[in-house]
């Protein structure tokens, strides 16, 4: 039938008719596009997922085989890093040490150091311990050790640098080794402590006398047992350097399966063989 026969009403009718189909179709195909896009979406956050728990898996298993790998080359043994080279074992460790205030009016409270206004005890520089499980080392082991102090950097100074080298061996019940003495800047300031079983506690002063000698030393004398630690410390007395803070550098290496750098590395508890 021709429109042109159409009333007015029938052709709006059949106008409203069109546009609701076509307002179906529409409606239709966005629900299509969305469920279509909620899909893609999903699909996608599935993906993405899935290749971040594979990249999260890969990466632990490239981090446990790196740290197998790095297992071979360095430990950490209370606390510091240990590099490890065949046999050898080298680390090295830096520390600040307070000598207390200055008194410009010589009135601190020690009358032996009066311009130490407020006095530190003794520092007690634990560097590196053998234990007597089974004996302080094997055949061929020794150990190496450097020992350098100084003020704001000023090690070239003859008045606020000191330097010890440490060589030496440990085998069966015994630790002992040479001290070279390059460089003293006060006397009274350092000595090597030293405790062993059935003796007293020794206290050897590194003065500037000894400055260019090579000294031997016994950290832990034959007869004396394997129990308890063979240790090599420094002890520092800070009233000498009131008024000019001390920095230490301590860089070690060792080949004993019974050495390791001490846990107690800075202190002012006075150490012994038996802790």
């Amino acid at each position: 039938m021709s429109n042109d026969n159409l009333t007015m009403t029938e052709r709006l009718s059949q106008v409203a008719t069109r546009a609701n189909a076509l307002c179906q179709t529409v409606e239709d195909q966005v629900g299509i596009i969305q469920s279509t896009l909620s899909e893609t979406v999903t699909h996608t956050k599935n993906e993405v997922a899935g290749e971040i728990t594979s990249i999260n898996n890969q990466l632990e298993q490239a981090e446990e085989q790196f740290n197998q790998w790095k297992g071979q080359y360095t430990q950490e043994i209370n606390g510091l890093p240990v590099t490890i080279n065949g046999s050898e074992k080298s680390f090295f460790f830096k520390s600040y040490l307070d000598p207390g205030s200055y008194d410009r009016e010589s009135a601190g409270p020690d009358s032996d150091f009066p311009t130490c206004g407020s006095p530190k005890p003794p520092y007690y520089v634990n560097m590196l311990e053998f234990s007597g499980n089974g004996g302080f080392g094997g055949q061929g082991d020794y150990f190496e050790l450097d020992f350098i102090m100084a003020h704001r950097g000023m090690f070239a100074s003859p008045s606020y640098g000191d330097h010890i080298k440490f060589t030496g061996t440990s085998y069966h019940d015994c630790v002992s080794g040479h001290l070279k003495i390059i460089k003293v800047s006060q006397d009274g300031a350092m000595k090597l402590f030293i405790s062993e079983p059935d003796n007293e506690a020794q206290e050897i002063e590194i003065s500037k006398g000894l400055e260019g000698a090579t000294v031997p030393i016994y950290f832990r004398k034959i007869n004396k047992g394997y129990s308890g630690l063979a240790r090599i410390t420094m002890k520092v007395d800070t009233r000498y350097h009131c008024g000019a803070s001390r920095a230490i550098t301590v860089s070690g290496k060792y080949t004993s399966s019974n050495g390791k750098p001490c846990a107690d590395r800075i202190t002012h508890t006075q150490p012994s063989w038996e802790n």
